[in-house]
């Protein structure tokens, strides 16, 4: 749920927004406004993706979603921040940005950066730079020296391992299963370089974009990754919003 403690809980499968919940937020933004503050709003569930807004989505769409859309435009809030899906994302709408912000157990591991200034906010990704960290302290350890390629190494590795577990009960060839993971590899480091939006034609290419979504049928992978590829935004790379 996302709603205020004390909050009537209604019965709902989807995560959710309650009147009282509503009527808190536009209470807190009316505040703001009186005492013309910038207001930047934050919550755990998406709001301007396909899936936060469609009612099949168990778990994912966000019942009075619309409602708290309205709210922020009608206050002219420019940013909302979310997570969920894991998946770092860029959703605009009628004046709204919706960044996702990504999590910290990733291969390679990203995170993000917002600077506000008086006249606009900029967001830029970054990658965990263990490998200077392990210079600079003195550490011997062969994995933080090494970090960026042990984490390639794992990715490689997770991505192997993802597409034999999938094809276990959707069977492809030991050929299209390397073809697969390597599909899988290339689409999560572009997706991680926030390069999958110039790099989506050339992946759809590869010989193992069939041969994936056949063995990711029925799983979580399947859908996860052609949405990301087919929603890979070149403001991934960076933006720049007024407020």
């Amino acid at each position: 749920s996302v709603d205020l403690p004390d909050a009537a809980k209604p019965d709902s499968q989807h995560p959710y927004l309650t009147d009282g919940t509503l009527e808190w937020v536009e209470d807190m933004l009316n505040e703001a406004k009186t005492q013309n503050l910038r207001v930047l709003a934050a919550g755990h569930y998406n709001l301007l993706s396909e899936i936060s807004r469609d009612p099949a989505s168990t778990g994912y769409y966000l019942v009075n979603g619309d409602l708290f859309f309205d709210l922020l435009r009608a206050f002219d809030v420019p940013l909302y921040l979310s997570g969920h899906t894991h998946t770092r994302s860029v959703y605009q709408q009628d004046g709204l940005t919706e960044l996702v912000t990504e999590y910290l157990l990733s291969y390679p591991t990203g995170y993000s950066v917002l600077d506000l200034t008086d006249a606009n906010i900029i967001y830029t990704p970054h990658r965990v730079d263990v490998d200077s960290w392990a210079i600079e302290s003195g550490s011997s350890d062969p994995v933080l020296q090494f970090y960026a390629q042990w984490q390639q190494d794992e990715l490689q590795r997770y991505s192997t391992s993802n597409v034999e577990y999938m094809s276990e009960r959707n069977p492809i060839s030991a050929k299209q299963k390397r073809q697969a993971a390597e599909f899988f590899y290339e689409v999560m480091n572009s997706y991680w370089k926030g390069m999958l939006s110039k790099d989506s034609a050339v992946l759809k290419a590869l010989p193992g974009y069939k041969p994936f979504f056949r063995c990711a049928e029925g799983y979580a992978y399947g859908w996860w990754l052609k949405d990301l590829i087919d929603t890979a935004s070149p403001l991934l790379e960076g933006f720049r919003i007024p407020w």
